[in-house]
C-alpha cells in the first residue's frame, strides 16, 4: 500500500505526487553521488599531492647523498696528488664523512663494529652484514652498516701505513722520471723500418741505441729503470685494497640510491 499522501479525497492515486517524490529521491541520490564523487576526488588528489611531496623530498635526499658521497670519494682519491697538503685535506675529509653519515640515521643499538672491516680485498663484511648490504630491493637495515663503511674507509686512509705508501710511490715516480730523462740523453734513435697502413699512411719505427761512449751508463740506467718499475708494481699492489674499498663503497652507494629512486618513482 502507498502512503496516504499519494491518494486524493476520492481514494484515487495521485500520480503527480508519486512522480514528484521520485524526482526528489532521484535528485537526492544524484546530489549524494556528486558529494561522494567530490569527496573521492579530493581524497585521490590529497593522496597524489602527498605522494608527490614524498617523492620530491626523497629525490632531494638522493641528490644530497650522491653529492656528499662523491665529495668524500674525490677527497680520498686526492690524497695521492703531490700538490695537496695532507693534513689540511684530512680536515675536509673528516667534515665530508661526518656530513655523509648524517643521512644514514638508525634507531637500534646493535653494535656492528666487527661486521665491517678493512683488508687486502678492500672492505669486508660479516655474512649477516653482506646479506643485508647486498639486497637489491630493500634498504631496510642498511644504514648502520653504511655508517660503519664510512668510518672504515676514512680510518684506513688516515693511517700512517697509507700515507707512507703514497709517499714512497711519489719518490719512486720521481726517480723513474729522472732515470727516463737520463736514458733519453744517453740514447739516439736510429730508423728501423717503415710501417705502411691500409689507408696508405706510413710511420717510421725507430730503435734506441746508446750514444758512442755511453754504453755502460746506458745499460746501468736501463737496469735501474727496470728495478724502479718492479718497486712501483709492489707499491701499486699495496694500494689495491685501498682502491678496491673506494670502488666497493661507490657500488654500495649506487645500489642504495637506486632503490631509493625506485621508491620515489612510486611516490613512496
Amino acid at each position: 500500500m502507498l502512503p496516504d499522501i499519494f491518494y486524493d479525497s476520492n481514494g484515487e492515486i495521485v500520480w503527480s505526487a508519486i512522480s514528484a517524490t521520485v524526482s526528489v529521491i532521484s535528485a537526492v541520490l544524484v546530489f549524494a553521488g556528486v558529494i561522494m564523487n567530490i569527496y573521492t576526488q579530493r581524497k585521490i588528489a590529497k593522496q597524489q599531492i602527498d605522494a608527490n611531496l614524498k617523492a620530491k623530498a626523497r629525490i632531494e635526499w638522493i641528490n644530497e647523498v650522491r653529492h656528499k658521497s662523491s665529495d668524500l670519494i674525490s677527497l680520498l682519491l686526492s690524497l695521492q696528488k703531490k700538490e695537496i697538503d695532507y693534513n689540511e685535506q684530512w680536515l675536509k675529509i673528516e667534515e665530508a664523512s661526518e656530513l655523509l653519515k648524517l643521512y644514514f640515521s638508525y634507531n637500534d643499538t646493535e653494535d656492528v663494529f666487527d661486521d665491517v672491516s678493512f683488508g687486502d680485498e678492500g672492505i669486508t663484511f660479516s655474512e649477516k652484514a653482506k646479506r643485508i648490504i647486498e639486497k637489491n630491493d630493500d634498504n631496510k637495515g642498511k644504514n648502520k652498516y653504511l655508517r660503519r663503511c664510512v668510518d672504515v674507509l676514512v680510518d684506513n686512509f688516515r693511517n700512517d701505513s697509507y700515507r707512507n705508501i703514497i709517499g714512497n710511490k711519489r719518490r719512486i715516480l720521481k726517480a723513474l722520471k729522472e732515470r727516463q730523462f737520463h736514458l733519453e740523453d744517453l740514447s739516439e734513435d736510429i730508423p728501423d723500418r717503415e710501417i705502411v697502413f691500409e689507408n696508405g699512411s706510413t710511420l717510421m719505427r725507430y730503435n734506441s741505441f746508446p750514444k758512442k761512449g755511453s754504453e755502460i751508463d746506458f745499460k746501468d740506467t736501463k737496469e735501474r729503470i727496470e728495478h724502479i718499475n718492479k718497486n712501483l708494481k709492489k707499491v701499486d699492489k699495496l694500494l689495491e685494497g685501498y682502491d678496491k674499498s673506494i670502488n666497493q663503497f661507490s657500488v654500495i652507494i649506487s645500489l642504495y640510491l637506486k632503490i631509493e629512486w625506485d621508491k620515489a618513482k612510486n611516490g613512496e
